[in-house]
């Protein structure tokens, strides 16, 4: 079983080395596939997060990206400054752009989640 103090404590983390937050058509995989492109289109900095509480950390401020027509966002990605992807976040609702415009992403929530498996001790 994990504490909340340790799940605040792990999300924090990850979101600590995040640099770089990013659009998605689809689920991305480890490399971060489906990442929108082309228009004006690129990735916006992290406006910093605010404190973690019950395993779940937002991003503190609205991020705004340039979106090219005909896109249906469905997810948001995290990049670290390497340029390493770190772990994609499914919007609540996909967002379809029809036309070429200025999307803005707000709120952006990290979640720790503990969902052990049949046997699984949960450490």
């Amino acid at each position: 079983m994990y504490t909340e103090r340790s799940l605040n404590a792990a999300i924090k983390a990850v979101a600590d080395m995040a640099e770089e937050v990013s659009l998605h058509t689809s689920e991305p995989d480890d490399s971060g596939s489906g990442e929108v492109s082309g228009g004006d289109y690129k990735r916006q900095d992290v406006p910093g997060w605010g404190d973690p509480s019950k395993g779940e950390i937002a991003i503190g401020d609205e991020v705004e990206f340039e979106v090219p027509e005909n896109t249906t966002l469905s997810w948001a990605g995290l990049w670290d400054s390497d340029g390493d992807f770190l772990v994609g976040v499914q919007l609540d609702t996909d967002e379809k752009i029809d036309a070429a415009e200025e999307y803005t992403l707000s709120p952006l929530v990290l979640k720790a989640t503990n969902v052990p498996g049949e046997g699984d001790s949960g450490v």
